[in-house]
């Protein structure tokens, strides 16, 4: 029976026949790679994490007729929903989640829902202050429950292991992010407000010591810096993709604020000194509503899925440096619209009169914010935490026919499951490069490098034991993993650490990295 043949019915799901005969060579090896295609790979698409953070909102939205909450909930082809917070009981307080799997893969990812009723506002105000909201407790009784179906499922037919990752917007994006860290999974989330300070002070100071790779699997898509996604510090690595809609024009226009007359005849009598600025107090006002119909709008898991409808955006930034609350986000946008006003001055005379007040506005712009532009394909190394680094090097140091014999078995007589995954190893694993002179990690366009990432932490355990047995060397040792972390140690440059844990506090220095517009 020919290797080809094999495969084939691996695909298919036929592991009936064996291979027989002598080795495999490194040319059937070759020819075999080619017939592996995107699909066969177990990752989840960035799309489908996007999609089933938006239908865990539309699958309890009251506003949907049957008929039309029917079609909306509908999961993506592959997919199926084994369960949700309801099963248990658990959507209590605003908290609901589903869990959707995936059989061809056997991937199952845990959708945390965001703000939808009065108790997610409430745990918006108790993550506003730093504090624990009940839904924490009932995600991790959620997940408890979704990791206990499929042990029950693993015990009765005898199927490989499930790869359980998370996903969610905005409060669900906090939720995925602390399930992920406790669990060592995965999360990619949409929108989140932030966490840093939580994990901080919370999580890793009662349940866990902190590590300079705590978060490297979290990847946080934000959109234009809004009130919501600039409330708290981020964790993980963060990703500005292209905002689902324009700026907020500096005109107020649309977004009036007025005083009823009421209001207007009793201003003088009980503020004297605030009436005589009520013009002012409406422009300010009218701004701030302007901001926030801004937020509404870009904030929304709705505007956010078409932008991953075919792949991961091609236009996106890996965050540097991020605003910090609702102040500094205001700040920038404002400099944001200061620079968009001088840039329509069409006559040269006119916009040479406005040089030094440009200057001004382009220091604080770069004062807040600072990305730097990226391709789906390319990832520096340290954003792959301190271990996977490691691993990635040392493959790297190997000829990609070298990788191909440390991972794919040489004799038809290995079990074929291991044959097979050996094949798709293969294949992940010559398909990547570390440039030398940025230390970015780039992959082919069969794979992106957050997939390339998403592969290796679900599949850890045995790519491990595998690359061990293959020749890898121990990982050198670092006392940063050791020690219980200092707030000293998150204020240090995002490359002397493995993630971009201290995101926020990254100074600005760095003349590779050009001014990043909004």
């Amino acid at each position: 029976m020919s290797l080809r043949t094999v495969f084939s019915r691996f695909l298919s799901g036929d592991s009936s026949s064996s291979t027989e005969g002598g080795p495999i060579t490194d040319s059937d090896k070759e020819d075999d790679l080619k017939t592996i295609k995107r699909s066969h790979i177990p990752v989840v698409s960035h799309y489908h994490y996007a999609f089933l953070s938006r239908l865990v909102y539309w699958e309890t939205d009251p506003t949907f007729k049957p008929r039309e909450r029917e079609a909306k909930t509908r999961v993506p082809d592959g997919w199926e929903k084994i369960m949700d917070a309801e099963t248990f009981h658990l959507d209590r307080e605003g908290y609901y989640a589903s869990a959707y799997l995936k059989r061809a893969t056997n991937e199952v990812v845990i959708a945390q829902r965001g703000t939808a009723d009065e108790g997610g506002v409430r745990a918006d105000l108790m993550m506003l202050f730093d504090q624990i909201s009940v839904q924490f407790q009932l995600a991790e009784q959620f997940s408890t429950a979704v990791h206990n179906w499929c042990t029950n499922q693993q015990a009765k037919t005898a199927c490989p292991q499930h790869i359980i990752t998370y996903t969610g917007h905005s409060l669900g994006a906090v939720l995925a992010t602390i399930r992920a860290i406790v669990e060592n999974s995965m999360a990619i989330v949409f929108e989140s407000p932030g966490c840093r300070h939580w994990v901080d002070d919370w999580l890793l100071k009662h349940r866990h010591k902190r590590s300079p790779s705590v978060g490297h699997t979290v990847v946080n898509y934000v959109t234009l810096p809004n009130f919501v996604n600039t409330l708290k510090p981020q964790l993980g690595t963060v990703i500005r993709i292209p905002s689902p809609l324009v700026h907020p024009r500096s005109t107020t226009e649309g977004h009036q604020v007025t005083i009823s007359r009421t209001a207007s005849f009793a201003l003088p009598f009980f503020a004297p000194d605030l009436s005589k600025y009520k013009d002012q107090v409406l422009e300010v006002l009218s701004t701030i509503n302007s901001y926030l119909q801004t937020t509404q709008s870009i904030h929304s898991i709705e505007n956010i899925v078409p932008l991953f409808k075919t792949g991961e955006p091609q236009e996106q930034d890996l965050v540097l440096h991020w605003p910090q609350g609702i102040l500094q986000c205001a700040e920038l946008l404002q400099a944001q619209m200061g620079l968009q006003k001088i840039a329509e001055i069409k006559d040269k005379k006119d916009k040479e009169k406005y040089q030094h007040l440009q200057a001004a506005y382009e220091k604080t712009h770069a004062a807040l914010y600072k990305g730097e532009a990226r391709s789906p394909h390319c990832l520096p190394l340290r954003h792959f935490g301190k271990e996977f680094a490691h691993w990635l090097s040392w493959l790297n140091s190997l000829t990609s026919m070298q990788r191909l014999r440390a991972l794919y078995p040489d004799t038809p007589h290995v079990p074929e499951n291991r044959r097979n995954l050996g094949r798709i190893d293969a294949k992940v694993f010559t398909e990547f490069q570390i440039d030398e002179q940025t230390d970015d990690v780039r992959t082919s366009t069969f794979i992106t490098a957050f997939e390339l990432l998403a592969y290796m932490e679900t599949n850890y355990g045995r790519l491990h034991e595998k690359l061990k047995k293959a020749g890898l060397p121990a990982t050198p040792h670092n006392n940063n993993h050791a020690k219980k972390g200092t707030e000293a140690s998150l204020t240090t440059t995002t490359a002397e650490t493995d993630i971009p844990w201290a995101i926020l506090a990254t100074p600005i220095h760095s003349a590779r990295v050009p001014l990043a517009k909004l």
